[in-house]
């Protein structure tokens, strides 16, 4: 995890979820879209102390 870094929870029109990192939700979403096309939608995901390994 680079610093500066959010995590994003990216879901599929399918139902699937996938987590995307990225330092803003523009950089998150081009990412899942070269993933999984262009019918997402996408979260942002507040990670928490005990979730950062």
């Amino acid at each position: 995890m680079r610093c500066g870094e959010k995590k994003f929870i990216v879901e599929t029109s399918d139902g699937m979820k996938h987590t995307v990192r990225g330092r803003t939700q523009a950089e998150a979403r081009k990412k899942a879209r070269e993933l999984c096309g262009n019918n997402i939608t996408i979260y942002s995901v507040r990670s928490s102390m005990n979730e950062q390994k």
